[in-house]
């Protein structure tokens, strides 16, 4: 089984996966959820199992702060970035210590839509710039995948590559991929196929 823990994103998965969903958690601050966590492994008993447990942090943070912070405190995009996954190594590293069989879903391409999203925080402009900001932040994440022999999933250079389609994989809310509860956008790209077959070598 492959339990995926962490924010809205994993809701886009179809139910032969198990999901955690934390709300709007950061991958800064993830570690303050390490209680809830530690709960939903605990029920399912994934110590003693062959289980898959894929983390899922980190397009809140793109959205809506670490540009945000760049800008105000005068400082470059990979130097806050660096800070994010830093924290999120040591949040990491925590669930390593008990030899999980564990991974990251890496962070999604950002959606077209700009402005104030559902958690109240205005988007960092607009979703190129975004994109570009994702692509630094995955590339730091399969990093510490590689370092310590996590394992590292993600659509993001399959979407961010596609020029013509690049809005159909999104769900109307315009942030979400077209998949699993946000499956609403009859002529977008089923996502939850191409998320199913990212993962198949481990279902």
């Amino acid at each position: 089984m492959i339990h995926l823990i962490g924010d809205s994103h994993i809701q886009s998965f179809n139910d032969e996966f198990k999901k955690l969903w934390i709300r709007a958690p950061t991958a800064y601050n993830n570690i303050k959820h390490i209680n809830s966590i530690d709960n939903y492994i605990n029920q399912f008993q994934i110590k003693n199992s062959n289980d898959f447990i894929f983390f899922s942090f980190g397009e809140i943070d793109i959205r809506c702060h670490l540009g945000f912070i760049s800008d105000k405190d005068r400082r470059s995009k990979e130097d806050v970035i660096d800070e994010c996954i830093q924290k999120y190594e040591n949040f990491m590293n925590y669930y390593k210590n008990f030899n999980y069989n564990i991974g990251i879903y890496g962070v999604i391409p950002s959606g077209p839509y700009d402005g104030i999203q559902g958690n109240g925080r205005n988007s960092y402009k607009t979703f190129v710039e975004r994109n570009e900001m994702t692509f630094i932040f995955n590339e730091k994440l399969k990093n510490i995948c590689v370092k310590n022999n996590f394992l590292f999933k993600t659509l993001f250079y399959d979407i961010i590559n596609e020029k013509k389609n690049y809005l159909n994989y999104f769900s109307n809310d315009g942030m979400h991929l077209n998949g699993g509860m946000f499956k609403n956008n009859e002529n977008g790209i089923n996502c939850e196929m191409l998320l199913s077959k990212l993962f198949e070598d481990l279902l």
